[in-house]
């Protein structure tokens, strides 16, 4: 099976450029060219790529699967029929069906085998994170092990930065203290990348990491000078706030943890205002101003009820997708 060499081009930038890849996807699809059948499906399999790539998540994998199909019949090669299987594990993902999205992935890293390139980086990636994401932290490390490797050989060193994150990640949710060396490690290729929010999410790890082992003043200390050079609105502060807010909250000085919650209460993310809400109302109930603690409690009961609809129905989903998985493999 061969296809447009145009539409191979569009592959290629979708994986490090999909808003590029977009625009020129929508302008061969518009230019009124004729396509054969496997360049329509090509198409098809490249629209769901770019959405993946920008984050659009799918709402259910009927789409993929009809596009996996036709690649199964027809002899598509092993890299796009690697690609298919693994676009109906995203779609599985994005339904939180984690069972099902961890077979798709394996059968597509099963079909296209060890590679030293971008796909195989990816599939170790997604199948990493769905371990760690159900509490498999040990078996989730080979996997991210595997994308290191693979990165180093790439030389894809944002990659290896958020791999290393994500092994240390690993080893803290299990307790061990191995994740500071590799929080350093992700620390320095960060730096010697020279990319300033790259570098400032490691960082973020580190003092989060920190702040957790109830090692305060460090934690503090390394948030302090990003927080001070950075403009307020810069919305990778968020994380930065929540570490100064709580390192001088548990160190008793509730008036700079009162200035630090009230930036992050000012934040855009719900679980950031419910946090803050907290904690500003215990701080105002301690300062005697009960009308602004209990406006304060108010508001984060508000923000707690929303989160727990939404992580209520995310369990659902999760627990309705094991049951259905269980139910399937029974049946085989």
């Amino acid at each position: 099976m061969s296809f447009s060499k145009e539409l191979v081009v569009i592959d290629n930038l979708s994986d490090d450029n999909p808003e590029a890849a977009s625009v020129r996807l929508n302008a061969m699809r518009h230019s009124g060219k004729h396509f054969s059948e496997p360049d329509k499906w090509y198409i098809r399999l490249l629209t769901i790529k770019i959405n993946d790539k920008m984050f659009v998540k799918q709402k259910d994998a009927v789409e993929a699967t009809k596009v996996l199909r036709y690649f199964e019949k027809n002899d598509a090669g092993r890299k796009i029929l690697s690609q298919a299987y693994y676009y109906v594990g995203s779609a599985y993902r994005d339904m939180n069906d984690m069972p099902m999205a961890l077979e798709y992935y394996h059968k597509a890293k099963d079909e296209y085998g060890e590679h030293a390139d971008k796909l195989s980086s990816a599939l170790d990636f997604q199948i990493g994170m769905l371990l760690y994401e159900q509490s498999f932290y040990q078996s989730a490390l080979p996997y991210f092990r595997s994308v290191f490797k693979t990165d180093s050989v790439r030389r894809d060193t944002a990659m290896m930065a958020y791999t290393l994150q994500k092994i240390a990640y690993a080893y803290q949710a299990q307790g061990s203290d191995s994740c500071l060396a590799y929080y350093r490690q992700a620390l320095k290729i960060s730096s010697e990348k020279r990319d300033t929010n790259l570098y400032n999410e490691m960082l973020s790890s580190m003092s989060s990491y920190y702040l957790c082992n109830g090692e305060y003043d460090k934690a503090k200390n390394l948030a302090l000078p990003v927080v001070s050079t950075a403009g307020e609105d810069n919305p990778s502060l968020d994380s930065f706030y929540d570490v100064l807010a709580l390192s001088y909250f548990r160190l008793g000085r509730c008036d700079s943890a009162r200035c630090y919650f009230t930036k992050l209460y000012h934040t855009n993310t719900a679980e950031a205002k419910k946090e803050a809400s907290k904690y500003l109302a215990k701080i105002y109930r301690e300062e005697g101003d009960i009308t602004a603690a209990l406006d304060f409690i108010l508001q984060y009961e508000e923000y707690d009820d929303s989160l727990k609809k939404n992580n209520v129905e995310t369990s659902i989903a999760r627990m309705n997708a094991m049951y259905n998985y269980s139910k399937s493999l029974l049946s085989r």
